[in-house]
């Protein structure tokens, strides 16, 4: 973790009208305790709750929604459960076809424990392509 500066201040600009002021941008909030509608550079948030309880919920749109466009979300609000993975190209060259090695190719040996010949000691290849 670490230390993480943030800033904002609120202003009482009218009976129900609030100005708020952040490191994001100022927005203007309109509403009764309870019921706040609030419109910043974000979009438009709208926000019910019962007084004094902390109990809330709120529902914010962004301008691009607004307007009937499908926003791209910020890289910190997308779900990396839905990444979209890259396809493989359907002119791709097929890949080669491999094959087990039953004996070494120089003296027809097996594989020892060390991964080479038991009889020449050269590296033992398992897989060819046929």
């Amino acid at each position: 973790m670490g230390w993480h500066l943030r800033f904002w201040r609120r202003a009482k600009i009218a009976p129900g009208v609030t100005l708020n002021l952040s490191k994001s941008g100022p927005s203007v909030s309109v509403g009764p305790r309870g019921t706040k509608v609030t419109v910043g550079r974000r979009g438009v948030r709208q926000s019910i709750g019962i007084p004094g309880t902390g109990l809330f919920a709120t529902n914010q749109r962004s301008w691009n929604s607004l307007r009937g466009g499908n926003p791209e979300p910020r890289e910190s609000e997308r779900d990396p459960r839905s990444a979209v993975l890259p396809t493989a190209r359907v002119d791709a060259a097929p890949t080669p076809t491999r094959v087990a090695v039953e004996a070494c190719g120089f003296c027809g040996g097996h594989v020892g424990a060390d991964g080479r010949c038991e009889m020449c000691g050269q590296p033992f290849e398992r897989w060819r392509d046929a």
